[in-house]
């Protein structure tokens, strides 16, 4: 790592043009009806695939998970 350099907060937002453009013209089409959505039961089962196990313990983060995808689906940009 190189010394003398400070890295801040604002360093992280930025992104390639090319990233930029895409991100620009893919929201373009969200009034079409092609922005992203989460549904809670097909990431279990993705979850699931993916790691083998099908017991995730206990619902105690159920709630939580439903409050992060409605925030994600509804209030995220």
């Amino acid at each position: 790592m190189r010394q003398g350099r400070t890295i801040t907060s604002t360093d992280f937002m930025k992104r390639p043009l090319w990233f930029n453009a895409l991100n620009r013209a893919w929201a373009v089409t969200y009034r079409f009806g092609s922005g992203p959505s989460l549904n809670k039961d097909e990431l279990i089962k993705a979850a699931r695939h993916e790691s083998g196990l099908h017991d995730l313990g206990k619902d105690f983060w159920d709630e939580p998970l439903d409050k992060l995808i409605y925030s994600l689906n509804h209030d995220a940009r």
